[in-house]
């Protein structure tokens, strides 16, 4: 008699972490039976999930979505015409969650910080030889990449931390008059910046849906400025949305993961999008990664986040992005009255203990 073979099989992996303990992490691998392209099979592939639970779910969406293809998406829409008109401003905010700004920022600007992080990846050994630096070529079997980190992982994020530029960015004059418009006050710019390098090869660590509110904490009236470190055609992926969504409130998660599910309500908003465009969104906006399918090229882009001065700030907000080390160590090359060292201290900021110790 013969016996089904599973569809996927799951493999947990134990990896140290800063503070000396163990994480749980799972791999998946997918047979044929499961019915996706051949070219999906037989590799182990990361989920990003701690738990059993949420690694099967994840992976049973992940077939689901190769079988039958990624949620339909519409462009974004470019709300450039909203600028210096706040009420529209905050009235689109409000109906939709979400806002595109389509060459808010110089180009320059943008590719300063690019050109900072591919330096980063090149010193860790995770570019091409004989590639241009700047073209982010990926160095073939190197993948640095945050799910499972280990030491070189940690090394290559804090210098990331460390660049200038990249901290510099977030606190531009034009991101920072839409967000004084959207809020209506002053502007805290929370100092944990994410800088998301998405490798090829890694299809499935994408970041699944989930609501910035469940990590960040503190006031939900925060917003995410996502913007890609360059260019981001089709093949490169990036960030979509699924517009309308922060109406639904704060989402149940799976156990072990930040995955909830929007539902079937709401359409997917994504597009292309160039080196100086800005897609800003409500901390409880659904939203996802896309892949990066591009076979050789690296995915740079940033997250910022921003909120009232005047609302709870959730302390871990204030910390370096993973605490892998702590911002004397990373401020250690800056000049000592650089305006951008501390500069959170001395404004008056309510700050609540950590929803995620």
């Amino acid at each position: 008699m013969s016996t089904l073979r599973p569809p996927f099989e799951l493999h947990a992996q134990s990896v140290p972490a800063p503070d000396g303990t163990a994480q749980t992490y799972y791999s998946y691998s997918l047979n044929a039976e499961s019915g996706v392209p051949p070219q999906w099979c037989g590799r182990l592939r990361t989920t990003g999930c701690r738990t059993l639970a949420a690694a099967e779910r994840f992976v049973r969406q992940r077939i689901e979505e190769l079988v039958r293809g990624a949620p339909d998406t519409r462009p974004w829409s470019d709300c450039s015409a909203l600028l210096n008109d706040p009420e529209r401003l905050r009235s689109a905010a409000a109906e939709r969650g979400c806002l595109f700004f389509p060459g808010l920022l110089p180009v320059e600007a943008v590719l300063e910080v690019r050109r900072d992080v591919l330096r980063v990846l090149r010193d860790h050994g995770a570019l091409a030889d004989g590639a241009e630096t700047d073209a982010g070529i990926a160095r073939p079997g190197v993948v640095l990449e945050g799910s499972k980190p280990d030491e070189q992982y940690r090394a290559y994020y804090n210098e990331v931390l460390s660049v200038h530029s990249f901290n510099a960015l977030p606190h531009h004059p034009r991101i920072m008059g839409v967000l004084k418009q959207l809020l209506g006050e002053a502007v805290l710019v929370h100092p944990r910046h994410i800088c998301h390098a998405i490798f090829p090869g890694l299809e499935t660590f994408k970041t699944p849906p989930h609501q910035d509110h469940f990590s960040v904490g503190g006031t939900p009236h925060t917003w995410t400025v996502w913007l890609p470190l360059g260019d981001c055609d089709s093949a490169l992926g990036g960030v979509m949305l699924a517009e309308g969504s922060h109406a639904d409130g704060l989402l149940p998660v799976v156990e072990g993961s930040i995955w909830v599910d929007p539902g079937t309500e709401r359409h997917w908003t994504w597009s292309p999008m160039a080196a100086g465009d800005v897609v800003m969104f409500h901390s409880l906006a659904v939203h996802q990664g896309r892949d990066n399918t591009s076979g050789d090229r690296i995915r740079l882009a940033a997250s910022f986040r921003y909120q009232p001065v005047s609302e709870p700030v959730d302390e871990a907000a204030l910390a370096p992005q993973h605490r892998y080390a702590g911002w004397d160590k990373l401020y250690a090359d800056w000049p000592p009255d650089d305006p951008l060292r501390y500069y959170w201290r001395d404004l008056p900021l309510q700050v609540q203990p950590s929803v995620h110790p």
